[in-house]
């Protein structure tokens, strides 16, 4: 499926590289795990069984150059996905969060930023959780659009709102 040195992205751990397929013993069997290395934490490894079909299958290719720059060429047409409850909202992004899906993580950024727009025009600040989510949604979206486009994930904001009015006229 991967092979060595693949980037990929997996879960919530965000961009990785596949450093090997590795043997090791559990007990009496042995069993192969890819072994994943985040981008964000160089020295940090992960083992993911690859008999495991839940765990290998939140592992993603990395998204192409142009299907990144589709996909922010698409986010002001992207839904909202506001969703009153708060409870339900969680649930929600924290679906998304896990899935890992980069237009939906990008429709989640889109809604909670315009709802922070709006609380800041009424005074208010978003909800700390509703910030939390969107910090992590940044930082996964914005992490694997860096790699592909070999830039600073801390650019990412400032290059898109640039792709944007540019596409505006």
């Amino acid at each position: 499926m991967f092979k060595e040195n693949d980037m990929v992205v997996y879960g919530i751990q965000g961009v990785c590289r596949v450093q090997d397929l590795v043997d090791r013993r559990v007990g009496e069997n042995m069993i192969s795990y890819y072994a994943l290395t985040p981008v964000g934490a160089p020295t940090s490894t992960i083992y993911v069984p690859e008999e495991n079909a839940r765990l290998t299958g939140r592992i993603k290719p990395v998204l192409s150059r142009e299907e990144v720059m589709e996909l922010i060429q698409s986010m002001p047409e992207l839904p909202d996905m506001w969703i009153s409850d708060e409870n339900r909202r969680k649930e929600c992004y924290k679906n998304i969060l896990l899935e890992g899906d980069q237009r939906a993580l990008s429709a989640m950024i889109r809604t909670l930023y315009l709802h922070r727009q709006n609380q800041k025009a009424k005074g208010k600040k978003l909800h700390l959780s509703d910030e939390r989510y969107l910090k992590d949604a940044e930082r996964m979206l914005y992490s694997e659009f860096a790699v592909i486009l070999n830039m600073n994930s801390e650019d990412m904001p400032a290059y898109i709102e640039r792709q944007l009015k540019e596409a505006e006229t």
